[in-house]
C-alpha cells in the first residue's frame, strides 16, 4: 500500500500507541497509511526520548469539543458584552470576544454558553431598544399608525422555518478515527480502553441517521374554517423563486387583503426570480390581489406566525418520545408529525396568537371584540 509523507503529531502518536499495544506494522499501515520503516523510526525515537508526541487540542471551544470549559475571564467578558452591546448578533459577538480573550467560539457554542450561564439579552432589553437605528424606529412608528385603522381579520401571516433531525449521539474516541474512518469495529480498541487524560481522548458528534433538513412555509389567518389555509414542506431551501411560487399556489379566504411578512431578502426577491423565469415576489402578490405588509426590523413579536412555529417545535419535541427517537428523526415520520400539527391547529389558538401581537403593539389599548377569547359553554 502506498504511503505518504508529512505526518502530524496526532498521527505519529497514534502509530506509536498502536505499536506499543502489539499491533503489527501491516495493521498500522492499513489504518494510518504510514510505512513500516517510518513506524520503526518513530519507535526508536520513542525508546530514546521515553515520551510520546503530545497531542495539542485546538483552542476552539464549540460543539466539537463539549469537554472544554469556559474560563471565568471569558464568562465575565461575555456578560459585559451582552450588557453593553445587546444588539450584536452571535457571529459578531464571537469575533469581538476572540479579540479580547483569545478564545474562539462558534455561533452555536456561544449560544449554548449564554444559555448555560443564564446570560440573555432580555435582561438588557431597554438598552437594546435604545440601540435601534432611526430607520427601525420610523418603520415601527409607521407600522403602528397604519394598524390602528385596520382590523387583523384582514391579515394573513407568512414565514418559513427549517426543521432538522437534530437528535445526535456523542462518542468518545481517539484521534485514530480521523485517520481511518472506515473501520468502526476496531475504533475503541485502537483508541485505548482507558481514557486517563485528554491527550488520548476527543469528543465528537456523530449523526446516527443521515442528516437532513425540512424547510416549511406556513400561512395563518383569522378564518374559522381554515385558520391554516396553506403550507408547504420541502427539502429545498426557501429561495425567492420558491417563495414566489408559494404565493401563486396558495388560496386565501376572500376577507384577506394583507400578508404580514418579515424583511428577509427572500420576500423581496427580483433578480433570482428573473433568472428562474418566474414572476417576482411583488408581482406574485399583485397577481393574487394581496398587499405585503413588512414587519419592522427587530420586532418579530409583532408577527403571529412566530408563535405558530414555537407551537410546531413544541409539538415535535413532545411527540418524539412516542417513536423512541433517540437516534434522530426519520424523514417520513417527521413530515407526518408536521402535517398532523398544522392540520389540527384550532381557530381559537390562532386568535390567541393575534391577540398577543395586538397586546405587544398597543399595550395600553383595549383588546377588540373579534380578538377576545370565546367563552366556553
Amino acid at each position: 500500500m502506498p504511503s505518504r509523507k508529512g505526518y502530524d503529531s496526532h498521527e505519529r502518536a497514534i502509530a506509536i500507541r498502536m505499536r506499543l499495544r502489539n499491533k503489527t506494522a501491516r495493521t498500522v499501515q492499513k489504518i494510518t497509511k504510514m510505512s513500516a520503516s517510518t513506524q520503526n523510526r518513530l519507535l526508536r525515537q520513542y525508546y530514546v526520548n521515553k515520551r510520546i508526541p503530545k497531542i495539542v487540542v485546538p483552542n476552539r471551544r464549540d460543539t466539537l469539543n463539549p469537554n472544554a470549559k469556559i474560563t471565568e475571564r471569558y464568562k465575565r467578558a461575555l456578560y459585559h458584552s451582552v450588557k453593553e452591546k445587546p444588539e450584536l448578533n452571535n457571529a459578531r459577538r464571537a469575533k469581538l470576544l476572540q479579540q479580547e480573550t483569545g478564545i474562539l467560539l462558534s455561533t452555536s457554542g456561544l449560544q449554548k454558553a449564554m444559555a448555560r450561564y443564564n446570560i440573555t439579552r432580555k435582561k438588557f432589553s431597554h438598552k437594546f431598544v435604545e440601540a435601534e437605528s432611526q430607520s427601525s424606529k420610523d418603520q415601527a412608528a409607521a407600522f403602528k399608525r397604519f394598524h390602528r385603522g385596520v382590523s387583523f381579520e384582514q391579515y394573513a401571516s407568512t414565514d418559513e422555518k427549517g426543521i432538522s433531525n437534530k437528535q445526535k449521539e456523542s462518542f468518545g474516541y481517539g484521534f485514530v478515527e480521523r485517520t481511518h474512518q472506515n473501520v468502526p469495529n476496531i475504533r475503541k480498541s485502537l483508541s485505548g480502553s482507558s481514557y486517563r487524560d485528554f491527550n488520548t481522548r476527543i469528543y465528537d458528534i456523530v449523526p446516527k441517521h443521515e442528516s437532513f433538513r425540512l424547510n416549511v412555509i406556513v400561512t395563518i389567518c383569522l378564518s374559522k374554517t381554515t385558520p391554516v389555509p396553506y403550507y408547504e414542506i420541502s427539502k429545498e431551501y426557501t429561495t425567492g423563486p420558491r417563495f414566489s411560487a408559494y404565493i401563486l399556489n396558495r388560496t386565501l379566504p376572500k376577507s384577506i387583503k394583507y400578508d404580514l411578512v418579515d424583511r428577509s431578502s427572500v420576500h423581496k426577491a427580483v433578480k433570482t426570480c428573473e433568472k428562474a423565469h418566474i414572476e417576482s415576489v411583488e408581482e406574485a402578490y399583485q397577481h393574487k390581489g394581496i398587499h405585503p405588509d413588512w414587519i419592522p426590523t427587530a420586532h418579530p413579536e409583532w408577527n403571529p406566525i412566530e408563535q405558530c412555529f414555537e407551537h410546531l417545535t413544541q409539538h415535535i419535541n413532545r411527540v418524539s418520545s412516542n417513536y423512541n427517537l433517540e437516534n434522530g428523526w426519520e424523514e417520513d415520520l417527521l413530515i407526518y408529525e408536521i402535517e398532523n400539527c398544522l392540520d389540527n391547529i384550532p381557530y381559537e389558538l390562532v386568535k390567541s396568537w393575534y391577540r398577543n401581537c395586538f397586546c405587544q403593539l398597543y399595550p395600553k389599548t383595549k383588546v377588540p371584540d373579534y380578538l377576545r377569547p370565546q367563552p366556553q359553554k
